[in-house]
């Protein structure tokens, strides 16, 4: 029998950076078995801001079979007209595997044969107010569990 100690374990976790990759240069097999991306990366978001993070994983059970459903939206404030190109260049595709990055650990999501959509929803209010923002939006279904490693 397995015993789990319900005490906190006094670490706090900080979202600081997102990697995205190809979920073509990511395989299923390599996702399954627990291994990291061995990749060149599409984009790099650093300096996530941790109060506008949201991270939503939720496994259902159908007929036998698990599934992962999982969510992370994120606020990028780099709103100039070279990051905007960039951001509708790259993005807008259901083709990535993730990498998030918190000050204890990193997360993988997404594969070649389960690859996340990534859409960017403009928050540009253009009054002043200096609260001018992109919304990443990561979501998408999977058979393979998010894969956690210490950093």
């Amino acid at each position: 029998m397995e015993k789990i100690n319900n005490k906190v374990d006094h670490l706090f976790r900080e979202i600081r950076k997102v990697v995205i990759y190809n979920a073509k240069d990511y395989s299923f097999s390599e996702h399954y078995r627990g291994e990291e991306i061995n990749a060149e990366p599409v984009l790099s978001f650093n300096n996530i801001i941790p109060d506008d993070f949201e991270r939503d994983i939720k496994m259902s059970h159908h007929k036998g079979f698990i599934s992962w459903h999982i969510s992370y939206r994120f606020q990028i404030n780099a709103t100039d007209v070279v990051h905007r190109a960039v951001l509708y260049r790259l993005l807008n595709k259901r083709e990535f595997a993730l990498e998030f990055y918190s000050n204890e650990e990193k997360t993988t999501i997404g594969n070649d044969l389960h690859p996340m959509m990534i859409e960017v929803e403009d928050e540009i209010k253009e009054d002043g107010s200096g609260t001018d923002a992109y919304i990443i939006s990561v979501y998408g279904d999977s058979i393979t569990s998010p894969m956690v490693h210490k950093i």
